[in-house]
């Protein structure tokens, strides 16, 4: 059973602050009913309106805001990467910034996801990785993986359970390892930097005769005599590890020297010694050689050559080379559990994998992998995932979403769009295996009783990123020269300024109630003064706050079909819907099947909207902790030392900010909300010139002919027949909020 309860750290020097925090997970998932179908258009089910239309939407950005463009074939093909490349999103070379409408669809998803109480998808079922060297919990559990204690002292004599050998490629082009030989009952022996100091410029290559991109960075050949394999002092005696010395080392063969490989792992100011791993032992044959690749008890595939990739570290590629041990003759360690290879890496104290995979702290009932019903995010986004096996295979289940979003398009509201080109500050957030932080625990005071990822505890939820005010890209920005040495960690950007407005729509088709309910919660939270999303990059650093302004637009379909025209032009059948707090309160009373009130006072609610709090907490209880923090007494701190604790967002705001008020909280279970009738089905056809026309942009610029100062913006999707062309004269009609619904030549 897992824990699911999160306590707040009651002590200042136990309490963690980062620039994310975590939304909880619901207690149970809200299945949804099945989405209709898209073979046709649905005015009502079992006497409830059936919903058709659109969301019109201004979004405005309230700080700088980036999303990188994409990489066009050919500088792919020349090995450019994306990240220099600082243009903004666009589809004029950077000269016009536009919004991706995937990246406006996936903000809302993971809003409904939350605020509808659905399943988690897309969960790795992976197992991070972990070193721990201290006296904490975690450190035993390391440790009793790593070395077999003694019978005769078991606190401070140890035998190291890990062996050594070298990563190769079988005949089949699979990466395996292939065991060290064994010499006096080890693979591996230690030197110390005093005999090394007059060998190292003399060693030849590893492997031998190989040049260029073959050799090996980090392994020398060298020839030694191993002491026996016995317990040696370390630390002063405190502790006796069990490892064979080098009695003799030389570059060239000689007697009593056995052929081996130094490998050098780093510089640390306390490490006295090297590890030399012994010649390949060719008398093991391929087909026992250890496979990276393979698969579990339960049918999972294994691939360690994967895992291991994920979690290279820069320091270990400039050590290594890009691709860390993955290198063919590369002399590694590894470790051998219940018959099966663990993982591997290049020093003795190597990370491990933990024994159970991330998805496996995530409750059962909140998977989606193996469901066939369906949650509100999949009824209307749309899924595809896998439904279990049905006569031996794997059947699929799959839907398509029943909301699409347009691109933003920026409306050229600033005289410049951009701010200048910059390179921000590092993002250095900690990743999922700090589990102080992405795990819930229960006893965020102890941090002998923090939970990992082998207790039995819950991932803490959805991650979100804090407001941090009206940053300015200044404030993004870094100016550390010492800092910006270290090239291959920087990026550039040219983001868009705060203030710029962008339009996109959200179309929905034959949606319930509930289903519009929850666009409408969201967009009703994107619009109040207190309240500001987030979107694409740099949110650690307060970049991409966004405010949403939206009216809601429905389709009378019945009355759509029954007639073309109408008196002087089409017969739309469109109208502006005001009763979204209908719409939101039917989608509130849904979620818990209740009152609205009590959807608010779900606990994930509250922390959702402390984390959609504009202008946000206190900075400083939003930085980074750094792991050389100047104290004012001119000391540096790790404050990451102790592995303090994340409290609730509510906690770091300070407050839990209320809902927005709920005119129609109060609604009769008899009564149904009703669009409003369309106010304007029958528009006029106007006449204007065509002043601007980008079909590739989807927009064009008609100038009034009734006003000569007078200009719309349309989107060229509505052009009826042929494509006008730059000044001709078109007819067009407007509905009564400005937006150009028709257009056609005159």
């Amino acid at each position: 059973m897992l824990n699911t309860k999160h306590n707040n750290p009651t002590r200042p020097d136990r309490t963690a602050f980062a620039p994310y925090n975590f939304v909880p997970l619901p207690a149970q998932p809200r299945i949804a009913d099945r989405p209709l179908p898209h073979d046709r258009y649905y005015v009502q089910e079992s006497g409830r309106p059936v919903y058709s239309g659109w969301f019109e939407c201004t979004l405005t950005t309230e700080t700088p805001f980036y999303i990188r463009g994409p990489l066009p074939a050919q500088e792919i093909a020349a090995g450019k990467e994306a990240k220099n490349k600082p243009d903004f999103f666009s589809l004029d070379g950077g000269k016009t910034p536009r919004i991706p409408g995937s990246s406006l669809r996936g903000l809302f998803r993971n809003l409904i996801e939350i605020i509808g109480n659905a399943r988690l998808n897309f969960v790795t079922d992976r197992r991070l990785v972990y070193r721990a060297v201290d006296t904490t919990r975690l450190g035993q559990q390391y440790r009793d993986r790593i070395m077999e204690p003694d019978p005769g002292d078991p606190k401070h004599w140890f035998t190291p359970r890990v062996q050594a050998g070298y990563i190769r490629k079988d005949r089949n082009g699979e990466w395996c390892i292939q065991p060290a030989k064994k010499i006096n009952g080890t693979t591996w022996c230690r030197i110390s930097h005093r005999a090394l100091s007059g060998l190292r410029n003399d060693l030849a290559p590893w492997p031998e005769k190989a040049d260029g991109e073959r050799r090996v960075k980090n392994a020398r050949l060298i020839y030694v005599q191993p002491s026996n394999y016995e317990f040696q002092e370390v630390r002063g005696g405190f502790i006796r590890i069990r490892y064979a010395r080098a009695l003799r080392a030389a570059p060239g063969p000689g007697p009593g020297l056995h052929k081996a490989v130094l490998i050098e792992s780093g510089q640390i100011n306390t490490k006295r010694s090297e590890a030399i791993i012994f010649e390949p032992d060719d008398a093991v044959p391929q087909d026992e050689w250890l496979p990276l690749r393979s698969v579990d008890d339960d049918g999972r595939e294994i691939a360690l050559d994967r895992d291991y990739r994920d979690q290279i570290t820069e320091q270990q590629r400039t050590i290594l080379g890009t691709d860390g041990a993955l290198r063919d003759m590369q002399p590694v360690f590894y470790l051998v559990e219940n018959g099966r290879l663990t993982f591997f890496g290049h020093t003795l104290m190597m990370r491990l994998p933990y024994k159970k995979s991330v998805l496996e702290h995530v409750p059962e009932a909140l998977r989606a992998e193996g469901k066939s019903d369906v949650d509100l995010a999949e009824a209307l986004f749309g899924y595809t995932r896998r439904g279990g096996k049905q006569n031996g295979k794997e059947e699929i289940i799959a839907f398509a979403g029943r909301v699409a979003f347009t691109d933003g398009v920026y409306q050229g509201n600033l005289p410049d769009p951009f701010e200048r080109l910059i390179k921000p500050k590092v993002l250095s957030t900690p990743k999922p295996t700090t589990f102080q932080h992405y795990l819930c625990q229960p006893q965020p005071d102890d941090k002998a009783q923090l939970r990992n990822y082998d207790d039995d505890t819950a991932i803490r939820g959805y991650k979100q990123y804090w407001h941090r005010g009206a940053v300015k890209i200044g404030d993004v920005e870094e100016t550390d020269r010492e800092k910006l040495k270290h090239v291959t960690q920087y990026t550039e950007i040219k983001a868009v300024k705060a203030g710029a407005a962008f339009t996109f729509r959200i179309y929905f088709d034959n949606l319930r109630d509930y289903e519009l309910g929850a666009l409408a919660w969201v967009l009703q939270y994107a619009a109040h003064s207190d309240y500001r999303l987030k979107l694409g990059m740099a949110k650690p650093h307060g970049m991409g706050a966004v405010k949403i302004a939206s009216s809601l637009h429905l389709v009378d379909r019945r009355s759509r079909y029954q007639r073309l025209l109408d008196a002087g032009g089409w017969h739309t059948a469109v109208g502006t819907h005001n009763q979204q707090d209908d719409l939101i309160a039917r989608f509130k009373a849904w979620v818990v099947n209740g009152s609205a009130g009590q959807f608010d006072a779900q606990p994930h609610i509250r922390e959702l909207l402390a984390m959609l709090s504009w202008p946000g907490p206190d900075p400083d209880k939003t930085r980074y902790m750094e792991i050389e923090r100047k104290q004012p007494d001119g000391r540096k701190v790790n404050e990451y030392r102790e592995r303090p604790v994340l409290p609730h967002p509510t906690a770091v705001l300070g407050k839990a900010p209320p809902a927005i008020a709920n005119t129609a909280s109060a609604m009769s279970p008899g009564t149904t909300p009703q669009p409003s009738a369309p106010a304007s089905t029958t528009l006029t056809w106007r006449t204007g010139t065509l002043a601007e026309i980008r079909p590739d942009l989807r927009y064009g610029v008609i100038r009034d002919d009734q006003q000569a100062d007078k200009t719309y913006r349309f989107d060229t999707r509505v052009i009826q027949g042929d494509t006008p062309g730059k000044k001709s004269r078109v007819k067009f009609q407007v509905q009564s909020d400005g937006k150009v619904v028709a257009v056609k030549k005159a």
